[in-house]
C-alpha cells in the first residue's frame, strides 16, 4: 500500500489540522489515542505506520540517515557506551574541511566500514558536503523531483490513511514530507546515481558518524545493488521491508563506530545533533511519522543485529541478496530465514470505483491494534485492501486473514474510536472505514 506516514489515530471526531510552527501541543486529554507513541521504547517498536511509507522516503531521498531517529534506546542494536557527559553546550566551532582533509577522513572511515562489514569498496564515491541552508534546499528539490514522477501515489496514500483516521484532514502530505525529509535528515546516499549528500561542512564527530552510515549504504550498494525500483512498484510491503533491512544494517555499523569514540567525541556529536533538533518544531510533524522512522532504523537494526549474531556478515549478505518481503519478517527475526507463506487474499468489493488496490500488512495491523492493548499483535497471514471515494469521503475496505478472533478483539478499540465497521466473512475479517 503506497502510503506516506500518518499521525496517531484520532477519536471519532474529524482530526484537527496538523499544528504549524510554534503551535503548542494540545492538553493530554485532548490528544489522539496514540499521542503517547514516542514516549515508550517498546511502543516505538510496536506502534508503527503503514506499509510503503519508507519505500516512498527511500525513493525521495535515496537511502539516508534521519536526525530524529538518533539516540539509541534500550533496544538499540549495539549496547550503548558508557554514559556521556551531559551535552549542555555546543562544541567549539571548527574550520570548514577542505577537499584533501575530506579525502583523508573518508579513507579512514572506509577502512572502518570495510572491517565491520567484511567487504571492500570497489570504487570511489561522489560525496558532497553542504551547509544547513544548501542541504535543506538540495534535499527538498530532490524530493520534489522524485515526487513529480508519480504524484498520484502520494495523494492516494494520504486518502487511504485519512479513511482510517491516520492522516489529518486538510494537511498536505507533500508539504509535511518535504519539510520532514529536508530539515530532519543528516544525509542520504542515492543508489541510482551513486551520489552522497551530507549535511555538514566541518570535520566533527557527528559528520564522521553520518559518513559511516552513508558509506555503509555505498558499500552495500556496490556489492548488492540497493537500487531496486521493482520492489517499490509492488503493491505489498516488499519495498518497505527492504528499507528496514538496508537502514538497519547501516544503523548497526553506525552504532558500532559510535561506541568506539571517546566520551568527549560522543558528547560533541550529541550536542551537534541536539543543535539541529532544537531548530525543528516537532509539533509540526505527525508522531507516527517519527515513530515510523524509528521502526525502520531501530527495529530494522534489531533485525540485522539478530542476523549478525546468528551468522555474522554472511547472514546479512544473504538477506541483502534475498531480502525480506513483509514487515512480519522484520518484526520476527527469530524466524528468519524461514518465511511464513503469505495468504493471497482476493480484493474485497468496493462500494464505488476503486482508486487503488494494495496490501496493508502486519505493520498497519500493529498501528491499529496497539492503541489500547499492551499485547502481542494479532497474527497476520495476509490481506488486501481497496480504496474508493463516497462523495467527499475517502473509504478503505480491508480483508485480513489470520487469527480472526484475536484480530477482531485487537482492532475493536480503534474501530469504536474511528467509527469503522468490522465483520467476519468466512476465513477473513473485513474492516470498512470512511472519513
Amino acid at each position: 500500500m503506497e502510503m506516506p506516514p500518518g499521525p496517531p489515530l484520532p477519536g471519532p471526531a474529524s482530526p484537527p489540522p496538523l499544528p504549524g510552527p510554534g503551535a503548542e501541543a494540545p492538553p493530554p486529554d485532548q490528544q489522539p489515542a496514540a499521542a503517547g507513541l514516542l514516549t515508550d521504547e517498546a511502543a516505538n517498536r510496536r506502534l508503527v505506520a503503514t506499509v510503503a511509507a519508507l519505500a516512498l522516503v527511500a525513493v525521495a531521498l535515496g537511502i539516508g540517515g534521519f536526525l530524529l531517529t538518533r539516540g539509541g534506546g534500550d533496544d538499540a542494536a549495539t549496547p550503548a557506551p558508557d554514559a556521556l557527559p551531559p551535552a549542555t553546550t555546543a562544541p567549539e566551532p571548527v574550520d570548514a574541511i577542505d577537499q584533501a582533509e575530506l579525502d583523508a577522513v573518508v579513507a579512514d572511515l572506509q577502512a572502518v566500514v570495510e572491517q565491520e562489514r567484511g567487504l571492500v569498496f570497489r570504487e570511489g564515491i561522489d560525496i558532497e558536503l553542504l551547509d544547513d541552508e544548501n542541504y535543506i534546499e538540495r534535499s527538498r528539490a530532490d524530493f520534489e523531483a522524485d515526487l513529480a514522477e508519480d504524484p498520484e501515489d502520494l495523494a492516494n496514500s494520504a486518502a487511504a490513511l485519512g479513511a482510517l483516521g491516520l492522516w489529518p484532514e486538510g494537511v498536505d502530505p507533500v508539504e509535511v514530507l518535504g519539510e520532514y525529509l529536508s530539515v530532519g535528515s543528516l544525509g542520504y546516499y542515492d543508489p541510482e546515481t551513486g551520489e552522497m549528500v551530507v549535511r555538514g561542512a566541518a570535520d566533527t564527530p557527528n559528520l564522521r558518524i553520518t559518513l559511516v552510515h552513508e558509506l555503509t549504504h555505498a558499500l552495500d550498494d556496490q556489492h548488492f545493488d540497493l537500487d531496486r525500483p521493482e520492489l517499490d512498484d509492488r503493491p505489498d510491503e516488499a519495498g518497505f521491508a527492504f528499507s528496514a533491512l538496508v537502514e538497519g544494517n547501516a544503523s548497526r555499523v553506525e552504532a558500532a563506530y559510535t561506541a568506539s569514540l571517546t566520551d568527549e567525541e560522543r558528547a560533541d556529536a550529541e550536542a551537534e545533533q541536539q543543535g539541529y533538533i532544537d531548530g525543528i518544531d516537532i509539533s509540526g510533524f505527525p508522531p507516527i511519522l517519527l515513530a515510523q522512522q524509528q521502526f525502520v532504523y531501530r527495529t530494522g537494526a534489531d533485525f540485522v543485529q539478530a542476523l549478525y549474531d546468528e551468522g555474522g556478515n554472511a547472514a546479512v549478505d544473504q538477506a541483502l541478496e534475498d531480502p525480506p518481503t513483509t514487515t512480519e519478517q522484520i518484526l520476527e527475526p527469530e524466524d528468519w530465514p524461514d518465511r511464513d507463506a503469505v495468504v493471497e487474499v482476493p480484493a474485497p468489493e468496493a462500494d464505488g470505483e476503486v482508486v487503488e488496490e494494495s496490501v496493508a500488512g502486519q505493520f498497519l495491523i500493529h498501528a491499529l491494534a496497539s492503541l489500547s492493548e499492551d499485547e502481542p499483535t494479532p497474527e497476520w497471514d495476509g490481506d488486501n485492501t481497496v480504496l474508493w471515494q463516497d462523495g467527499d469521503q475517502d473509504c478503505l475496505r480491508m480483508a485480513v486473514a489470520g487469527d480472526l478472533e484475536a484480530l477482531e478483539t485487537g482492532l475493536t478499540p480503534w474501530a469504536e474510536q474511528a467509527g469503522a465497521e468490522m465483520e467476519v466473512d468466512g476465513d477473513l475479517l473485513v474492516v470498512t472505514s470512511c472519513r
